[in-house]
């Protein structure tokens, strides 16, 4: 038997996607006392309503390519298989159509490489007919090209990217679950096998953080009972070519979606024998899970990307089987740890309002000062670094008012911290999603 060790290394920081949005600012507190809960809260993260797919559709992953959202083909509500392919902006919080897949696929894997979209096999029809076909899209001419096909006819796979190739892991083949892994190099269009992962599954899901690409949850059919959930979390090392097993899922599911974003992975979703609506998160720096916010809206056969600090989580089925749906909920993290122990509340200082809501590019903040002082009003990222110092000098008591420029802010968690002679007299949670 195989031993598989666990991965003796630091995790670093790696590399984020660049910010691209202006501000909104979405949340002020009912008071400036920051309660305990409330900062639990927020700690698990929260979801936003973003604008739906103009389709209902399932069992597709999604793709980022230059800060737009692809999904390609699926499962539609009257049992069509569809080569329809939708793109989201979540700049202008919008949707728009490419040209369709040369063939109708659901279940398929897909992963963008250099801003190419890359299709890989998946189902035909509802007779779940596995494919090898493996199509690239050329965005210059609108159209997808053929390239060197799968070793194997497989569907319920994922494709993750990691420096330039598509690896690609598990699925069915010949109707099994297999335990397959594959890499495939864009530059020479070829196909090479990779040492299996160590669990057999299907209707898993996965994504790239740091050195590792993390697989996690599936499913497989076992003699005796059926398709059987699974809450394995193991991962891969391309430099190393080697498997890691690490602390499994809390929650057994297939049928999930997984994507990374400020150095955890986060589980969304999956079925059997009900819809889930768990939101899980892997820490690979204390090797432990948290329970965060759950999808205000369970669901399963969906996909999830990340984009600069937010999670979409787009479409897929509201009950077990079929029953493909248009949402797209958006999932950011806001942690008040940032601001440190000292965010307390002084009575001197008290916010009165800030508006509009949402904020796009100006907000207008008024707040009272019970006695002069001293006051510096500084925004601060999810990381705890100050991004930018809105205010600072000295001000009467009174009603003060001022309006913030928000738009040299990107995409992304915030907080905004008001101080005191020094000290914080109030903060809240900011939120960048214009």
């Amino acid at each position: 038997m195989t031993a598989y060790a666990k991965p003796g290394i630091k995790y670093e920081c790696g590399d984020f996607v660049r910010k691209l949005i202006c501000l909104m600012i979405f949340q002020l507190l009912a008071s400036v006392m920051i309660q305990p809960a409330l900062a639990q809260s927020e700690e698990r993260g929260i979801w936003l309503n973003r604008a739906p797919m103009p389709s209902s559709r399932q069992e597709y992953p999604l793709a980022v390519v230059n800060g737009k959202i692809y999904v390609p083909g699926g499962l539609t509500s009257d049992r069509r298989v569809s080569e329809l392919v939708e793109v989201y902006d979540p700049a202008t919080d919008s949707w728009s159509e490419i040209a369709p897949l040369p063939q109708r696929l659901h279940h398929t894997g897909m992963a963008a490489v250099r801003g190419t979209l890359y299709v890989i096999g998946g189902y035909t029809d509802f007779a779940f007919s596995e494919s090898d076909r493996v199509y690239a899209y050329d965005a210059t001419e609108d159209e997808w090209r053929e390239r060197s096909p799968l070793p194997r006819p497989r569907g319920g796979h994922i494709a993750v990217e990691f420096d330039g190739r598509i690896y690609v892991f598990g699925g069915t083949s010949s109707r099994v679950a297999t335990a397959d892994a594959l890499v495939y190099d864009p530059g020479t269009d070829t196909w090479e096998a990779l040492p299996p992962m160590p669990t057999a599954r299907e209707h898993l899901a996965a994504a790239r953080l740091d050195s590792l690409i993390y697989v996690v949850g599936g499913r497989a059919r076992l003699a005796g009972q059926g398709l059987v959930n699974t809450d394995v979390l193991e991962a891969y090392s391309p430099a190393g070519d080697r498997w890691y097993e690490l602390p499994p899922m809390p929650t057994a599911r297939g049928g999930l979606a997984a994507a990374a974003l400020q150095e955890r992975l986060f589980v969304f979703g999956g079925e059997i024998p009900a819809v889930f609506d768990q939101n899980e998160a892997y820490d690979p720096s204390s090797g432990t899970w948290q329970q965060m916010t759950a999808m205000p809206s369970p669901r399963h056969g969906m996909g999830a990307a990340t984009l600069g600090d937010t999670i979409f989580v787009i479409g897929g089925g509201s009950i077990a089987g079929l029953a493909p749906v248009r949402t797209n909920e958006a999932f950011v993290l806001t942690r008040l740890t940032a601001l440190g122990e000292d965010a307390v509340h002084d009575a001197a200082l008290a916010i009165e309002e800030i508006e509009p809501f949402p904020v796009l590019d100006h907000v207008r903040l008024q707040f009272r000062l019970a006695r002069p002082g001293q006051v510096a009003l500084h925004i601060i990222n999810a990381h705890g670094r100050i991004v930018l110092t809105a205010l600072e000098g000295t001000l009467n008591a009174g009603l003060q008012q001022m309006n913030l420029d928000c738009r040299a802010l990107a995409n992304g968690s915030y907080f905004y911290s008001l101080s005191l002679n020094g000290k914080r007299a109030a903060a809240g949670s900011l939120l960048v999603l214009r």
